[in-house]
């Protein structure tokens, strides 16, 4: 219960962070929603007393100007104010959106990659396509609970003389005594709590059910879009793998999920009837209880109009504040699933020390690493050092430690131990501003955006444009980006732009490569950087990029070892160790060497065979 209200007190404070108006205003709607039929209720009654009574006409269309008017006034408010409500609402939605958002791009990388926090993610957003917004819904939530309490204090007020009525004896006999009442009274109590378990359980079953078919529905989507991409349309086609699809999706979701909603359906019926009839009990005992009184004459038919209305009310304030609660099982998840999220702070702290950026040296001291919650160290006390203007490459097989010391050394994770220095200096103890000039990364799952050319490549800060064109001419996609047909400013993809330019994987590998170039960092990082070019392309590439990078320091991770070729150094990784370091030729030298094994293993698909002499 405690965890609940802590939770409620929380939200609601984020809700008047993001809309203040937004809970004021739900307020007046719940308040003018529940006291609207209670005018309908107050003049219908004066209309009764006055028509058994002195019929005045006057007095008769003075009545029912005030019930036209008040219902009037009631009505425009309302409708005035509801879509004020639903676009701050919708605001509201979209600042939640952006808060989660940000969290994530500022959040540590590492805890991005951790799978516990991903899944948390997950969970956010199957719970905002599910509920479209926990905060939103709270807010209906708070108008429907406020409405209900509005219609309970409204009836209670009209309701106050037959309370006296009803614990006064009036003779002799149980529906005389006190004893009625209480008894009406006590199964009041007992079918609001019936129907708040029910509402509750309710709740409980339908957000269950929705877990499981989420599942169902999230497995559907990734097959869905799977289809829809064009990029994968051809192996789907080729291998008819559409059979497959709809047996593993469609057809998952059709017989699974249709079983899940009918059982939800079933249940959730059942507790509806329970709580139907329930509702139609107490109205029946309401009904007996004023139908006694009112026979005995204790009170006018204004009142027995008046008591009769306002009794079902309170069944009507009862009911929306049991489904209001009940509602608690499914919005209390989602509102932790946000918080916690919004709550996760970054564990990586930054110093403030600068280092000049003309003149970049980077030192590995035993530097050892491995994954949150992995058994085994990923790498293994690394020692290497990289000077000013040095081309380094790093190779190994897959497995063998390569990117994640490229990941290291961008300081998107810290070592367990030893140290990373660059001239000098721990890199723990620079700035993050510094941190991230000093790195021009291309990583193999590198991203480019729905947005123009030019904003791929200047991250949306403004262009300048013979630096641009240089950089796309040194990544030699300058050609294919003059084809286009508003060049710089063409629209990559067609996701938000119907006349977007679809680029090849190739072409889109050289606009990385631009965009790391335009960057102009003092040091260049490709991860895989050719590895969607043909070798003609890649050759040239490489031409290019060694006079570009000329007083750069140049990192290179790369399958293709003849690609490592015009590299200063080699780093050979295996297994998450350092094994050699040295030049192509000396390392070539060294026969059982994992380095002359790998490149014995590519040589020979481009070698040819040494011809067989007959004698």
């Amino acid at each position: 219960m405690m965890r609940t209200i802590r939770y409620y007190c929380k939200a609601f404070r984020k809700i008047a962070a993001f809309e203040p108006l937004l809970i004021p205003l739900t307020l007046v709607l719940a308040v003018a929603t529940g006291a609207k039929p209670f005018v309908n209720i107050y003049f219908s009654a004066r209309v009764v007393s006055e028509l058994s009574g002195a019929r005045s006409v006057s007095t008769l269309t003075t009545l029912v100007l005030l019930c036209l008017g008040l219902n009037f006034a009631l009505q425009i408010l309302t409708e005035w104010l509801m879509p004020t409500f639903s676009m701050i609402r919708s605001r509201m939605y979209e600042k939640e959106r952006m808060e989660i958002e940000h969290k994530l791009f500022t959040l540590d990388f590492a805890k991005l990659e951790n799978s516990d926090f991903q899944e948390l993610v997950h969970l956010h957003s199957e719970s905002m396509e599910k509920v479209f917004s926990a905060f939103a819904q709270l807010c209906w939530m708070l108008r429907d609970f406020v409405t209900g309490v509005s219609t309970l204090v409204c009836a209670f007020i009209l309701l106050a003389p037959l309370v006296r009525i009803g614990f006064t004896k009036t003779g002799e006999g149980f529906v005389h005594s006190p004893w009625f009442f209480i008894a009406l009274l006590l199964f009041l109590a007992v079918s609001v709590v019936i129907i708040l378990l029910l509402s509750n359980q309710t709740s409980r079953i339908w957000f269950s059910s929705l877990e499981r078919y989420g599942k169902l529905n999230r497995l559907f989507r990734c097959y869905r879009d799977i289809l829809s991409n064009y990029n994968s349309g051809k192996e789907v086609r080729l291998y008819k793998e559409q059979p497959l699809i709809e047996r593993e999706a469609t057809e998952a979701l059709l017989t699974k999920g249709e079983t899940i909603l009918r059982e939800t359906s079933q249940k959730s019926a059942t507790a509806s009837s329970y709580i139907a009839i329930l509702g139609a009990l107490v109205g029946f005992g309401v009904y007996v209880f004023i139908g006694v009184k009112g026979l005995l004459g204790l009170f006018t038919i204004e009142a027995l109009v008046r008591y009769t209305g306002a009794f079902m009310q309170i069944i009507s304030g009862v009911t929306s504040i049991a489904v209001t609660l009940g509602k608690s099982a499914e919005i209390l998840p989602n509102l932790e699933y946000f918080f916690r999220i919004a709550e996760t702070e970054s564990k990586m702290e930054y110093g403030t020390k600068e280092v000049d950026l003309e003149k970049v040296e980077i030192e590995f001291r035993h530097v050892w690493f491995r994954y949150p919650g992995a058994e085994n160290y990923t790498l293994k006390d690394i020692s290497l050092k990289i000077g000013k203007g040095e081309r380094l490459a790093v190779v190994g097989r897959n497995g063998s430690g390569k990117t994640t010391f490229i990941k290291l050394l961008c300081r998107l994770y810290d070592p367990d131990r030893g140290e990373i220095l660059v001239n000098g200096v721990d890199l723990r103890t620079l700035s993050k501003d510094c941190c991230l000039r000093l790195f021009s990364v291309v990583f193999q799952d590198f991203k480019l955006f729905s947005l123009s050319v030019e904003d791929n490549m200047t991250a949306g800060e403004t262009a300048e444009s013979e630096r641009l064109w240089r950089c796309l001419t040194e990544a030699d996609v300058a050609k294919r980006v003059e084809r286009m047909a508003k060049r710089e400013k063409t629209t990559l993809y067609k996701d938000m732009d119907k006349d977007g330019v679809e680029v090849s994987g190739g072409e889109a590998q050289k606009l990385a490569l631009a965009r790391a170039l335009y960057k102009d960092a003092p040091i260049v990082v490709l991860d895989e950087p050719t590895a969607a070019l043909d070798p003609v392309a890649e050759h040239r590439i490489y031409q290019q990029f060694n006079n570009f990078v000329e007083g750069k320091t140049a990192i290179y991770i790369s399958h293709r070892l003849s690609s490592c070729r015009f590299c200063d150094t080699i780093a050979v990784f295996r297994k998450g160790e350092l094994v050699q370091c040295g030049t192509h030729d000396a390392l070539l030298q060294e026969a059982d060497g994992e380095y002359k094994q790998l490149w014995d293993a590519q040589a020979k698909y481009y070698l040819p065979p040494k011809e067989t002499v007959n004698l």
